[in-house]
């Protein structure tokens, strides 16, 4: 019976099926809070493979199809019950056009169920109860005035409670499978995605796993937060974190990792700039820090039974300057920063250490035609269009696998210095060209071994 339903609702695929290869789609919603979408693709020129026929008309046969259901729903209770739920699910089939018969299929599905719920702590407002309420006046005349306005004060609580910004929240949870071999017809549960298994040893069960089918199950949850605070100075902290679990079952192999990324912060120090003065130097300075940790755990044969542990500090960027100085010359200086480390429990234990710097600083400059530079106190005129640039990037990384015993193997202490100006021209639109002059410079300090570079690039075109 459930063939027979699949197959009326495959069929319609013909009649828009002009090629040997057609694809059609039929999005529907049977009801208000799900929709459903099917397409499928037949093919019209199989050989050695009864095709499926309609009052004569070559209807070819489904050798691919897949479905879809979605579901959504936003309550609405308040300011601060407003969540968002949302639910969908998929099925998709393959048939191999080299079985007989076309039984031998792979199929898969899954389900995703997920919800977003924003807390406006920013619009948080509480009176104070403490504060007595205003008292009518008596004028000379003995008429009574009106009573003044009441003024309401924010607690301190409050105020604290506000600064949490608008924090946004996220659940999701998803299962998936795959099996790329099989028989048969799966259950209508595993078709709609709310089953994992297509109905392997149900008594009443029409699905087989053939010979050389691969299993593959799924399920994998995260959550996270996220908030933008404001702080001193027009200043504020962008503040995330997350959490996940994702497990794995590969033909019977079970694998899993833990991952998480708290704390996950950045700065923006706003009119703090101002404050240090730094205005003096630059215009418009922008500054920018940023931090994150993560940690991830690997386990395998089991859900319990950990191998690897892995932790990361990122300061990406440490420190982050960007502006201008008062002649038009743009700034950019840098400094990134990670320190990494996995530990694996596999036999011997050993720790991988990793740790690295990096400086950056970029000044650039840009003089367009029949602009005025002074130098050396006398003013000129810019007769055509110059860019130039200088790099500056400097490295420093260390690295190294730690044994039980305290011994170090395969160490790296590696610095990378390179220095590179460039400068681009253009006199008119037939003479243009370009300039580069670097120095490189790499330090093996475990070897003591140094490698130097010098790079000199020149480059004139001529359009006539």
């Amino acid at each position: 019976m459930l063939r027979a339903i699949i197959t009326a609702l495959l069929a319609l695929a013909a009649f828009r099926a002009p090629d040997a290869n057609a694809q059609t789609k039929y999005p529907t919603k049977p009801v208000e809070l799900i929709s459903h979408h099917i397409e499928a693709r037949r093919n019209l020129s199989l050989d050695g493979i009864k095709n499926d026929k309609v009052a004569g008309l070559n209807l070819g046969r489904v050798v691919s199809w897949r479905q879809s259901l979605r579901s959504g729903y936003t309550l609405q209770r308040g300011m601060w019950l407003r969540p968002s739920v949302n639910w969908q699910s998929n099925y998709a089939q393959n048939n191999d056009t080299q079985s007989e018969n076309l039984g031998v299929r792979a199929i898969s599905n899954g389900q995703t169920a997920s919800m977003n719920w924003d807390l406006p702590f920013d619009r948080f407002s509480v009176t104070n109860s403490m504060a007595q309420p205003p008292r009518p006046t008596v004028t000379d005349t003995g008429a009574t005035a009106a009573a003044p306005k009441k003024v309401t004060r924010k607690l301190r609580w409050q105020s604290l409670v506000q600064r949490l910004g608008n924090v946004s929240t996220d659940l999701s949870v998803t299962r998936s499978s795959n099996y790329t071999r099989v028989a048969g017809t799966p259950s209508m549960l595993y078709l709609v995605g709310l089953a994992e298994n297509p109905g392997f040893g149900a008594a009443n069960g029409s699905t087989e796993a053939l010979f050389g089918n691969a299993e593959q199950r799924g399920l994998d949850w995260r959550t996270g937060a996220r908030t933008r605070i404001p702080l001193i100075y027009g200043s504020a902290m962008s503040a995330r974190l997350s959490f996940g679990d994702r497990t794995n079952v590969a033909n019977g192999v079970v694998s899993r990792q833990k991952e998480s990324r708290f704390p996950d912060v950045e700065f923006e120090y706003g009119q703090i700039a101002q404050v240090l003065r730094i205005t003096k130097i630059l215009t418009n300075p922008a500054l920018r820090t940023a931090f994150s940790r993560s940690n991830s755990e690997d386990f395998q044969y089991g859900r319990d039974d950990k191998i690897a542990s892995a932790s990361r500090d990122d300061f990406r960027p440490l420190i982050s300057l960007r502006g201008g100085f008062k002649n038009g010359a743009q700034a950019d200086m840098r400094i990134d920063h990670y320190n990494s480390k996995r530990q694996v429990f596999q036999g011997a234990t050993a720790t991988q250490r990793d740790q690295n710097t990096d400086f950056n600083f970029t000044l650039s400059r840009s003089y367009s035609k029949g602009q005025k530079v002074t130098f050396l106190g006398k003013t000129s005129t810019i007769r055509s269009s110059i860019n130039l640039q200088l790099a500056t990037v400097y490295s420093h990384r260390k690295a190294g696998t730690e044994l039980a015993s305290g011994e170090t193997q395969s160490p790296v202490d590696d610095t990378r210095l390179s220095v590179n100006t460039s400068g681009s021209y253009g006199f008119s639109n037939n003479v243009t060209g370009n300039m580069t002059l670097g120095f490189s410079e790499n330090r093996d300090n475990t070897k003591q071994v140094i490698r130097r570079s010098v790079r000199i690039e020149v480059r004139a075109q001529f359009t006539f």
